[in-house]
């Protein structure tokens, strides 16, 4: 069967992605857990350490016992609260069906986001791109692996394309529509990015950094293209969003007596890091949380759980401790950014770099099939950004990029690849979606596909001769 045929199966529509993502990923994540896993005799303990503690927080909050892994324990200051919120219902089920109901809600999380990357790639370039986005996105087989397990992952990656969805939809009507609908503002779409950028940021903590940072950069473009809606929408959703935090972090405050806005563990992160490369004088990976948390705190007794601390006073502590190191090395922390960019979607360096920490066979195998899978898609994103250079489209490439360099970027002061590379999930909607555009010209693809009820069309920041304000709102 060739190609052309495959992609001509594809749905046409983001209904259709979201029933195919939703499919794909309820099928593939219980063949795993069902038969995979027990044939091959590598069924992993389910909710275990590795898995961070969601589904504890999940279980006790839902019981009344509070944020806490487990009922009278220390309270918890160094998980996000949405992930559990999503999983509590699900801890209530009989234990046979927990683990299907974690994959069944993650499923929908998954077609949520294959609905939105096939709608914006739709719009900005045309179906047949929207196609070659759905299918990159549905084969990344790690996506999979991450269904399964009880974890945060799948939520920061939905909500994420959420946002970057929302924002890319007014920069659309600030370069397209008419010129009332550029001006005017819309309660609708700032409550939709509010809660949308709330919920984001309250599924990991890096997104505190990067939300208002998308947000802000297309405030910014919005001035640019005269769209002020987009300069209100942004500013509203902004406020609202800090809102929905406020709650959160009045909680962290009369919890730990910190400013926390949304989790801890900067600090402990940070010498998580320090370790990671080797800063502290070993390059093997003997003992190696006790020596983070010897680093960052200068005891290595039973003072964390689930890979935090108990004590909001050594959170204080270790946070100091990361400012002394950073005044005292910067070059050092230059160099760990370095890494750290590197290692993000190439996460065999640090086996080539440090031999001594390689961790068994099958786990060099995994990272080196990883970090090809991830050249591989950058690839052919540069490759769309090269192809269409001279088109109109091009700009919506790098603004592309500019969103994977924000949602990566507030990784490199810490750790930048840890277990399957679960930090790369949020942004691989957006390489799918630089990598479709390698697949036939947007500005000849607007005729091709005109018999679509919703066309998209090509968008830059400079306006394009081809394209009317009416021919907008007729195809939006």
């Amino acid at each position: 069967m060739s190609l052309e045929r495959v992609a001509s199966m594809l749905p046409t529509t983001a209904g259709g992605a979201f029933r195919l993502g939703f499919v794909a990923a309820l099928v593939v994540g219980l063949t795993i857990i069902l038969v995979v896993g027990p044939l091959a005799g590598v069924s992993e303990k389910f909710a275990s350490e590795g898995h961070d503690g969601y589904w504890q927080l999940a279980g006790n909050l839902i019981r009344g016992n509070g944020y806490v892994f487990e009922a009278g324990g220390p309270v918890v200051f160094h998980r996000p609260p949405m992930a559990p919120l999503l999983l509590s219902p699900l801890t209530l089920l009989p234990q046979p069906l927990q683990r299907p109901g974690v994959v069944l809600l993650q499923s929908l999380l998954v077609g949520l986001t294959c609905g939105l990357a096939f709608d914006l790639t739709r719009r900005v370039f045309h179906l047949r791109a929207a196609r070659a986005c759905l299918l990159l996105l549905l084969s990344y087989p790690w996506l999979y692996w991450h269904v399964k397990n009880p974890m945060n992952v799948i939520a920061q990656m939905a909500f994420t394309t959420l946002v970057l969805y929302l924002i890319g939809r007014e920069l659309l009507i600030a370069r397209h529509g008419d010129a009332a609908t550029r001006q005017r503002f819309s309660l609708a779409a700032a409550l939709a990015l509010g809660l949308a950028a709330g919920s984001a940021i309250l599924t990991h903590g890096t997104m505190l950094l990067s939300v208002p940072v998308l947000l802000a950069g297309a405030a910014v473009i919005g001035l640019r293209l005269d769209g002020m809606r987009t300069v209100k929408v942004g500013i509203a959703a902004g406020l609202i969003a800090l809102f929905l935090l406020a709650p959160w972090t009045y909680r962290n405050w009369r919890v730990t007596g910190q400013f926390m806005p949304v989790v801890g563990g900067a600090g402990l992160q940070y010498f998580f890091g320090h370790v990671h490369w080797g800063f502290d004088g070993q390059d093997d990976g003997h003992r190696r949380w006790d020596r983070i948390v010897a680093a960052s705190v200068g005891e290595t007794r039973d003072v964390t759980h689930f890979w935090g601390f108990k004590d909001p006073a050594l959170e204080t502590k270790a946070n100091r401790h990361m400012v002394e190191d950073l005044r005292a090395h910067p070059a050092r922390f230059a160099k760990r950014v370095a890494l750290n960019a590197v290692e993000f979607y190439v996460p065999i360096v640090r086996d080539v770099l440090m031999p001594k920490t390689r961790s068994g066979l099958g786990a060099v195998a995994r990272r080196a099939a990883l970090s090809a899978w991830h050249l591989g898609l950058v690839g052919l994103g540069l490759l769309g950004l090269y192809r269409n250079r001279r088109q109109p489209a091009a700009a919506a490439g790098w603004l592309a990029v500019a969103a994977v360099a924000v949602l990566a970027g507030c990784y490199m002061p810490f750790v930048a690849s840890i277990g399957h590379n679960q930090y790369v999930l949020p942004t691989l909607p957006v390489l799918a979606f630089c990598a479709a555009s390698l697949c036939g010209s947007p500005v000849a693809a607007t005729t091709q596909e005109s018999s679509v009820r919703r066309v998209p069309r090509p968008i830059g920041l400079q306006r394009s001769l081809e394209m009317s304000r009416t021919d907008w709102r007729n195809g939006d």
